[in-house]
């Protein structure tokens, strides 16, 4: 009976001294904020078969900051993001020679959740999230002569999903953004709705928004 109570407050005792180093460990486990750069190449068109268009590339570049825990991640950006399309012409004809071109620079802030294998060589990850995109420039070309409608246009929301894959504070980034808000309903619409009403009697047709897809390169800064 004596012995259990001298025993007692010796595991008492050894516990206490074990607590800090353990919350410690634990801590240590997972990272701080990362804060860095990226830059890479958009492959921007319409997802529609009512518009004929080619893609036209773009520079895609600035900051982010990810906030990890154990598997999961949250990562902002700031970015700047070159999109649009190339060679639209409007159910086949009505355009004749001169093709349709759209391209706007964004102001672009995903919040991306972020899930990251904890290998320590190789962290592949897959991630997904909303962006918020503020036009910096927007401009449309038809008849050879290139039309700013940057005062017109909207912000606009989109979603980007994502894979990856990270070692020794270097990213390698595939992403795809869709548009969440349609062409139709900023001042390239009314573009549209002339062409098409032309052609074919009315202007009802199907939403057309901006897809682009997205190589990039991070840099850890920290």
């Amino acid at each position: 009976m004596r012995m259990d109570k001298a025993i007692m407050p010796a595991i008492l005792a050894f516990a206490a001294m074990l607590a800090p180093a353990t919350v410690h460990a634990q801590a240590s486990v997972v990272p701080g904020p990362e804060f860095g750069i990226r830059a890479g190449i958009n492959l921007s068109d319409i997802n529609t078969n009512e518009l004929g268009s080619s893609t036209r590339s773009g520079f895609v570049g600035g900051v982010y900051v990810d906030m990890p825990s154990f598997l999961m991640h949250l990562q902002v950006e700031g970015l700047i993001s070159q999109q649009g399309f190339t060679g639209g012409t409007p159910l086949g004809g009505y355009l004749g020679t001169n093709d349709l071109e759209f391209r706007n620079t964004f102001v672009q802030i995903p919040a991306l959740l972020v899930v990251a294998l904890p290998i320590p060589a190789v962290s592949p990850r897959a991630y997904a999230g909303p962006a918020f995109n503020i036009p910096i420039k927007s401009e449309v070309k038809l008849d050879h002569d290139w039309t700013d409608i940057k005062v017109d246009t909207k912000n606009t929301w989109s979603l980007i999903m994502g894979v990856g894959v990270k070692a020794m504070g270097l990213g390698l980034d595939l992403r795809y953004d869709i548009g969440m808000t349609a062409l139709n309903d900023r001042p390239l619409g009314a573009i549209l709705d002339d062409a098409f009403d032309e052609v074919s009697g009315n202007n009802n047709y199907q939403d057309i928004r901006e897809r682009t897809f997205s190589f990039t390169v991070s840099l850890a800064l920290n």
